[in-house]
Protein backbone atom coordinates (compact mmCIF):
# COMPACT_ATOMS: atom_id res chain seq x y z
CA UNK A 1 0.00 0.00 0.00
CA UNK A 2 1.36 3.83 -1.27
CA UNK A 3 1.42 6.37 1.51
CA UNK A 4 -0.92 9.37 -0.13
CA UNK A 5 -1.01 11.07 2.91
CA UNK A 6 -4.32 13.48 3.48
CA UNK A 7 -4.79 13.61 -0.22
CA UNK A 8 -8.74 15.73 0.35
CA UNK A 9 -7.91 17.14 -2.55
CA UNK A 10 -7.67 15.14 -5.11
CA UNK A 11 -11.82 14.72 -4.47
CA UNK A 12 -12.09 18.32 -5.52
CA UNK A 13 -10.52 17.75 -8.84
CA UNK A 14 -12.38 14.75 -9.45
CA UNK A 15 -16.16 16.08 -8.63
CA UNK A 16 -14.97 18.45 -11.36
CA UNK A 17 -14.40 15.64 -14.51
CA UNK A 18 -16.20 13.16 -16.01
CA UNK A 19 -13.98 9.88 -15.86
CA UNK A 20 -14.55 7.72 -18.70
CA UNK A 21 -12.87 5.09 -21.08
CA UNK A 22 -13.44 7.89 -23.72
CA UNK A 23 -11.13 10.55 -22.37
CA UNK A 24 -7.40 11.23 -21.94
CA UNK A 25 -5.65 12.91 -18.59
CA UNK A 26 -2.54 14.60 -18.50
CA UNK A 27 -1.62 15.58 -14.86
CA UNK A 28 1.20 18.59 -13.69
CA UNK A 29 2.98 17.92 -10.76
CA UNK A 30 2.38 13.82 -9.82
CA UNK A 31 2.75 14.03 -6.14
CA UNK A 32 2.20 10.42 -4.49
CA UNK A 33 0.27 9.38 -7.26
CA UNK A 34 -2.87 9.62 -4.76
CA UNK A 35 -4.82 11.56 -7.89
CA UNK A 36 -3.32 9.03 -10.77
CA UNK A 37 -4.48 6.11 -8.17
CA UNK A 38 -7.86 7.06 -8.29
CA UNK A 39 -7.95 7.76 -12.63
CA UNK A 40 -5.72 5.13 -13.68
CA UNK A 41 -8.20 2.38 -15.00
CA UNK A 42 -11.13 4.67 -15.80
CA UNK A 43 -9.45 6.41 -18.66
CA UNK A 44 -8.24 5.78 -22.11
CA UNK A 45 -4.70 7.55 -21.01
CA UNK A 46 -3.17 8.77 -18.08
CA UNK A 47 -0.14 10.77 -18.43
CA UNK A 48 1.66 12.21 -15.39
CA UNK A 49 4.60 14.47 -15.24
CA UNK A 50 6.94 16.25 -12.74
CA UNK A 51 10.20 17.99 -12.34
CA UNK A 52 11.30 15.58 -10.07
CA UNK A 53 13.25 12.63 -12.29
CA UNK A 54 13.64 10.58 -8.98
CA UNK A 55 9.72 10.86 -8.09
CA UNK A 56 8.83 9.38 -12.18
CA UNK A 57 11.37 6.68 -11.56
CA UNK A 58 9.67 5.30 -8.59
CA UNK A 59 6.02 5.72 -9.79
CA UNK A 60 7.09 4.07 -13.51
CA UNK A 61 8.27 1.04 -11.44
CA UNK A 62 4.86 1.39 -9.85
CA UNK A 63 2.67 1.40 -13.07
CA UNK A 64 4.97 -0.65 -14.97
CA UNK A 65 2.37 -2.62 -16.01
CA UNK A 66 -0.16 -0.65 -16.96
CA UNK A 67 -0.50 0.26 -21.02
CA UNK A 68 -2.35 3.25 -20.58
CA UNK A 69 0.05 5.11 -18.34
CA UNK A 70 3.04 7.68 -19.66
CA UNK A 71 5.40 9.34 -17.03
CA UNK A 72 7.92 11.69 -17.82
CA UNK A 73 10.25 13.86 -15.54
CA UNK A 74 9.91 17.37 -17.48
CA UNK A 75 9.97 20.95 -16.12
CA UNK A 76 7.01 22.39 -17.67
CA UNK A 77 8.08 25.60 -17.73
CA UNK A 78 10.55 24.91 -20.40
CA UNK A 79 8.44 24.85 -23.58
CA UNK A 80 8.64 20.89 -23.54
CA UNK A 81 5.97 18.82 -25.72
CA UNK A 82 4.51 15.74 -24.98
CA UNK A 83 3.88 15.22 -28.88
CA UNK A 84 0.17 14.86 -28.24
CA UNK A 85 -3.41 16.67 -26.42
CA UNK A 86 -5.40 15.41 -23.97
CA UNK A 87 -9.38 15.78 -22.88
CA UNK A 88 -8.51 16.89 -19.55
CA UNK A 89 -5.41 19.03 -18.30
CA UNK A 90 -5.45 19.15 -13.79
CA UNK A 91 -2.92 20.06 -11.51
CA UNK A 92 -3.52 20.22 -7.78
CA UNK A 93 -1.17 22.67 -5.77
CA UNK A 94 1.84 22.92 -8.37
CA UNK A 95 1.76 26.08 -9.65
CA UNK A 96 2.84 27.86 -6.82
CA UNK A 97 6.04 26.09 -6.64
CA UNK A 98 6.89 26.39 -10.31
CA UNK A 99 9.62 29.40 -11.11
CA UNK A 100 7.56 30.95 -14.58
CA UNK A 101 3.80 30.82 -14.04
CA UNK A 102 3.76 31.79 -17.92
CA UNK A 103 5.51 28.40 -18.59
CA UNK A 104 3.06 26.86 -16.50
CA UNK A 105 0.09 28.07 -18.09
CA UNK A 106 1.87 27.64 -21.45
CA UNK A 107 2.49 23.90 -21.01
CA UNK A 108 -1.55 23.75 -20.24
CA UNK A 109 -2.43 25.66 -23.69
CA UNK A 110 0.23 23.56 -25.61
CA UNK A 111 -1.53 19.99 -24.73
CA UNK A 112 -5.10 20.84 -24.31
CA UNK A 113 -7.67 19.59 -27.08
CA UNK A 114 -9.71 21.79 -28.99
CA UNK A 115 -12.36 20.81 -26.73
CA UNK A 116 -10.95 20.01 -23.42
CA UNK A 117 -11.32 21.31 -20.13
CA UNK A 118 -8.26 21.99 -17.47
CA UNK A 119 -8.54 22.43 -13.75
CA UNK A 120 -5.91 24.26 -11.47
CA UNK A 121 -5.77 24.57 -7.34
CA UNK A 122 -3.27 26.23 -5.29
CA UNK A 123 -3.03 28.01 -2.69
CA UNK A 124 -2.04 31.62 -3.84
CA UNK A 125 0.00 32.59 -0.35
CA UNK A 126 2.09 35.76 -0.04
CA UNK A 127 4.36 37.27 2.51
CA UNK A 128 5.54 35.03 5.71
CA UNK A 129 2.34 32.55 4.64
CA UNK A 130 3.92 31.53 1.12
CA UNK A 131 5.97 28.20 1.44
CA UNK A 132 5.88 27.99 -2.49
CA UNK A 133 7.74 30.68 -4.98
CA UNK A 134 5.23 32.16 -7.29
CA UNK A 135 1.89 34.09 -6.18
CA UNK A 136 -0.51 36.85 -7.59
CA UNK A 137 -1.17 40.05 -6.17
CA UNK A 138 -4.52 40.35 -7.62
CA UNK A 139 -7.57 38.52 -9.91
CA UNK A 140 -6.48 40.82 -12.65
CA UNK A 141 -2.90 39.91 -12.86
CA UNK A 142 -3.19 36.06 -12.89
CA UNK A 143 -6.13 36.48 -15.90
CA UNK A 144 -3.92 38.44 -17.87
CA UNK A 145 -1.29 35.67 -17.87
CA UNK A 146 -3.93 32.99 -18.46
CA UNK A 147 -5.58 35.10 -21.71
CA UNK A 148 -2.13 35.66 -23.00
CA UNK A 149 -1.70 32.13 -24.34
CA UNK A 150 -5.37 31.50 -25.62
CA UNK A 151 -7.11 29.89 -22.64
CA UNK A 152 -10.23 31.60 -21.02
CA UNK A 153 -11.18 31.21 -17.80
CA UNK A 154 -14.86 29.57 -17.16
CA UNK A 155 -14.95 29.43 -13.76
CA UNK A 156 -12.67 31.15 -11.05
CA UNK A 157 -13.37 30.25 -7.15
CA UNK A 158 -11.77 30.36 -3.79
CA UNK A 159 -12.21 26.92 -2.29
CA UNK A 160 -12.85 26.95 1.96
CA UNK A 161 -12.70 23.67 3.76
CA UNK A 162 -15.68 22.60 5.65
CA UNK A 163 -16.16 22.46 8.98
CA UNK A 164 -16.30 19.20 9.19
CA UNK A 165 -13.12 18.54 6.60
CA UNK A 166 -11.41 20.91 9.37
CA UNK A 167 -12.26 18.89 12.46
CA UNK A 168 -10.96 15.89 10.64
CA UNK A 169 -7.90 17.13 9.34
CA UNK A 170 -7.18 18.69 13.03
CA UNK A 171 -7.76 15.85 15.24
CA UNK A 172 -7.45 13.18 13.15
CA UNK A 173 -4.62 14.43 10.66
CA UNK A 174 -2.48 16.77 11.86
CA UNK A 175 -2.54 16.12 16.00
CA UNK A 176 -1.35 12.75 14.77
CA UNK A 177 1.26 13.65 12.52
CA UNK A 178 2.63 16.54 14.57
CA UNK A 179 3.13 14.03 17.15
CA UNK A 180 4.79 11.26 14.63
CA UNK A 181 7.23 14.24 12.88
CA UNK A 182 9.97 15.74 13.76
CA UNK A 183 10.73 18.07 10.25
CA UNK A 184 10.22 21.71 10.88
CA UNK A 185 11.70 22.53 8.16
CA UNK A 186 8.82 24.35 5.68
CA UNK A 187 11.05 25.95 3.07
CA UNK A 188 10.19 25.64 -0.72
CA UNK A 189 11.49 21.86 -2.10
CA UNK A 190 10.68 19.74 -4.87
CA UNK A 191 8.74 16.43 -3.80
CA UNK A 192 11.37 13.74 -3.49
CA UNK A 193 13.04 16.13 -0.66
CA UNK A 194 9.35 15.98 1.79
CA UNK A 195 8.75 13.99 4.62
CA UNK A 196 6.06 12.08 2.12
CA UNK A 197 8.67 10.75 -0.02
CA UNK A 198 10.75 9.64 2.49
CA UNK A 199 8.14 7.58 4.47
CA UNK A 200 7.64 6.00 1.04
CA UNK A 201 11.06 5.43 0.17
CA UNK A 202 11.76 3.83 3.48
CA UNK A 203 9.05 0.82 2.87
CA UNK A 204 8.27 -1.61 5.77
CA UNK A 205 6.03 -1.70 8.50
CA UNK A 206 6.30 2.41 9.18
CA UNK A 207 5.38 3.67 5.26
CA UNK A 208 2.67 0.61 5.17
CA UNK A 209 1.10 1.52 8.82
CA UNK A 210 1.05 5.43 7.58
CA UNK A 211 -0.30 4.69 4.16
CA UNK A 212 -3.12 2.33 5.87
CA UNK A 213 -3.98 5.32 8.36
CA UNK A 214 -3.96 8.41 5.84
CA UNK A 215 -6.33 6.37 3.62
CA UNK A 216 -9.04 5.62 6.66
CA UNK A 217 -8.69 9.30 7.41
CA UNK A 218 -8.95 10.48 3.60
CA UNK A 219 -11.85 8.57 3.29
CA UNK A 220 -13.46 8.91 6.48
CA UNK A 221 -13.41 13.11 5.31
CA UNK A 222 -14.67 12.24 2.19
CA UNK A 223 -18.22 10.99 3.82
CA UNK A 224 -19.33 14.37 3.75
CA UNK A 225 -18.64 17.36 1.76
CA UNK A 226 -15.11 18.75 1.63
CA UNK A 227 -14.92 21.80 0.02
CA UNK A 228 -17.64 25.55 -0.41
CA UNK A 229 -16.84 27.24 -3.13
CA UNK A 230 -17.40 31.12 -3.48
CA UNK A 231 -17.11 33.48 -5.95
CA UNK A 232 -13.47 35.70 -5.89
CA UNK A 233 -13.15 39.30 -5.62
CA UNK A 234 -10.07 40.97 -7.21
CA UNK A 235 -8.11 40.46 -3.83
CA UNK A 236 -7.20 36.89 -4.37
CA UNK A 237 -3.63 36.92 -1.65
CA UNK A 238 -3.94 34.18 0.88
CA UNK A 239 -6.58 32.51 -0.94
CA UNK A 240 -6.69 28.62 -2.03
CA UNK A 241 -8.07 28.61 -5.70
CA UNK A 242 -9.89 26.53 -8.12
CA UNK A 243 -9.86 27.68 -12.20
CA UNK A 244 -11.24 26.11 -14.98
CA UNK A 245 -9.99 26.60 -18.35
CA UNK A 246 -10.58 26.19 -21.82
CA UNK A 247 -9.14 27.35 -25.51
CA UNK A 248 -10.56 30.85 -26.21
Amino acid sequence: MIYHGFSTRDYLILQNITLSKEISVLEIGVGTGSAADLIIGKVKKYCGVDISAGLIDWLKSVYKNEDSVKLCAIDVCKDEFLGEKFDVVFSADTLEHVKSPEGYFNFIAKHLSSEGVALVTFPNESGKKHHGISWFNSKTELLNIIDSFGLKVLNIYQVKETIYHQLIKKFLWSLPKSIVSRRTDVSPQSFENTEAFEIIKTGGVKANLFACYSRIITKLAAFFPLYNLDETEENISDKVLLLCLKHK
